[in-house]
């Protein structure tokens, strides 16, 4: 079709204002100016806030309509499902109801009406409102895109991005679209139309922007997208997708495949092609970069790509974000560990990590290879000769790691439990330690303090620094768990731990991790929220605890338990989420 450009208004600015080029940077544009320029983007954005929750807006088909106008290279992409595809609209609406203000559903859909007018109309000078400006038109779909990696150019710089938003009604639509352009031209903007490919195009320029790029808005309706952007190529390029069709994202057998493993109804979608990203750094980082220990096997193991996903379910929220590694890569190897055995029921934060010993081996080897880092590696060879080895061999007896915080009665505890994967190693090591730190303290000006106490069968050494009064550091080794926590009280929480009083048997947590999905894992965060409300509300000033009661507990008091478990699904990382309500 042939491009056909009609010049609907063009507004001059006043004789005494700057030129549209400037030699010279022009000088800031009020505020109310800047506003027009900021309505189309700001109000999208709105929408994608206010309307995420809008449960009502009725179930849309599980394919997302964005990636058929967006380029097969496209860098990155994510989407927000308002429409509520599948099942999640009433998954949403289940687990919505747990909450202040949404158990009755028959008052949803006004409620929520009410409360997006009043917050839209905040926005461009008021006058905008969701259900007469936005809601007869809009299809519950909205995308944001990375069509090509940006341009680093600081005098001129570019954002290749494209953001689309799902139109029911186009009619509707440009009646919307144009009356924010009407305040646009009252705000000293020039804006021009043009028809191509089925589809209006609108161009709006602030004459008062420091670049051209900088002050272009360009927005397109087709019969069913609304796409903007700041390059004209692209917002064209993206029409002539959506009209002709060709090589798009939705067609690319990468993404395609990113997509394969996440279920198919579901809120949000993210996707990153990280095969792109990898190549832009190999050519801008490595040449700039050589000699840095680690770099190539960091890029080799990029990911190909990455895709998340957000979705609701029987009550839960779940977050699922892949990374595919490429083949060239060592895949990391999962396995269950025991740590949960090893620490109290009533920890509030539990953090599992894996085989921590072999990697600060692997990264301090490295660090003691990188240019520059000669000499203080001599300077450390008196102090591995006192410790009896290398520095990046002293923990390698270190296997799985975990970090509990909990509280006691009014007293936060926190400490750090790792499985000793050789014990004879272990006792010399920490032996050869604690031997350097009572030195130190034989000199009295040091102002270190050292003590030891007994308590389940295991030694406890206790350290303090005069110049951090109220901060003791104690650690203890029993068995094959080590323990280092902040004073004898958390360091003697773990020792008395059995296997009956264990986060481990915690049904609360077995009943979490089993939602997580990967027993088999290299690693775990898990947070009790309810027991942390219930910890934290101890602390409240009673002056503030009323307004505490009626304003926030209520909408605190559903969330009940967070747990992300980290595992590997063949070539891909995953990292799964769950946030658990009641």
């Amino acid at each position: 079709m042939t491009d056909e450009t009609t010049e609907l208004e063009t507004v001059s600015m006043p004789s005494e204002a700057a030129p549209v080029a400037p030699a010279a940077p022009a000088a800031p544009a009020p505020q109310g100016r800047r506003r027009w320029y900021a309505a189309i983007g700001v109000a999208a954005l709105a929408i994608v806030a206010i309307v995420a929750v809008a449960i009502l807006a009725g179930r849309g088909g599980i394919v997302a309509g964005a990636p058929d106008y967006l380029p097969a290279t496209t860098v990155a992409y994510a989407d927000v499902r308002l429409d509520m595809p599948g099942d999640q609209r009433d998954q949403l609406a289940q687990l919505l109801s747990r909450f202040p203000g949404f158990a009755d559903q028959a008052a949803f859909e006004s409620k929520l009406d009410d409360t997006f007018d009043r917050l839209l109309s905040q926005v461009g000078d008021g006058g905008y409102t969701y259900t007469g400006d936005v809601k007869p038109w809009f299809s519950g779909q909205v995308a944001l895109a990375i069509t090509s990696l940006p341009r680093f150019d600081m005098s001129n710089p570019s954002i290749p991005a494209l953001g689309l938003i799902g139109v029911k009604d186009a009619t509707t639509a440009r009646t919307s679209i144009e009356g924010i352009l009407d305040k646009a031209r009252a705000q000293n903007a020039r804006v021009s139309e043009e028809a191509f490919e089925g589809a209006t195009l609108w161009t709006i320029e602030d004459p008062s922007a420091r670049t051209p790029e900088l002050g272009r808005a360009v927005v397109a309706l087709t019969a069913d997208m609304i796409v903007v952007g700041q390059d004209p190529a692209a917002v064209r390029a993206s029409v002539t997708l959506g009209a002709k069709g060709g090589d798009t994202l939705a067609r690319s057998s990468a993404f395609q495949e990113a997509l394969k493993p996440l279920a198919e109804a579901r809120l949000g979608t993210f996707y990153v092609d990280g095969a792109a990203l990898k190549a832009t750094l190999s050519a801008a980082v490595v040449g700039a970069a050589t000699g840095i220990p680690g770099l190539d096997t960091a890029l080799a193991a990029f990911p190909e790509r990455i895709v998340g996903a957000l979705r609701v379910e029987d009550g839960k929220v779940l977050a699922e974000v892949r990374s595919t590694l490429p083949d060239s890569a060592e895949v990391p190897a999962d396995h269950a560990s025991d740590l949960a055995g090893r620490v109290p029921a009533t920890s509030l934060v539990y953090v599992e990590v894996h085989d921590v010993g072999q990697a600060i081996e692997g990264f301090v080897t490295q660090l003691k290879s990188m240019p520059g880092i000669g000499d203080l590696t001599e300077q450390l060879t008196p102090v591995e000769g006192i410790l009896g080895t290398s520095l990046e061999s002293f923990l390698d007896w270190v296997g799985d790691v975990a970090i509990v915080v909990g509280v006691e009665g009014d007293q936060p505890h926190g400490a750090l439990v790792a499985q000793v994967r050789d014990t004879a190693v272990a006792g010399q090591r920490l032996g050869q330690l604690g031997a350097l730190i009572q030195l130190a303290a034989l000199d009295g000006s040091a102002g270190i303090q050292v003590t030891t106490s007994t308590h389940a069968g295991a030694t406890i050494t206790e350290l303090r620094i005069d110049q951090v009064p109220g901060l003791a550091v104690a650690w203890a080794l029993k068995g094959d768990t080590f323990v280092i926590g902040v004073g004898e009280g958390s360091v003697e929480a773990v020792l008395d731990v059995t296997e009956a009083t264990s986060l481990g048997a915690d049904a609360r947590y077995r009943d979490a991790l089993a939602a997580g999905g990967a027993a088999t894992n290299s690693g775990i965060l898990y947070i009790d929220l309810a027991a942390t409300r219930t910890a934290s509300e101890a602390f409240i000033p009673a002056a503030e605890r009323a307004r505490y009661d009626q304003e926030a507990r209520p909408w605190l008091e559903p969330l009940d338990r967070l747990i992300a478990v980290y595992f590997q699904d063949g070539r891909d990382a995953v990292a799964r989420t769950t946030l658990i309500t009641q």
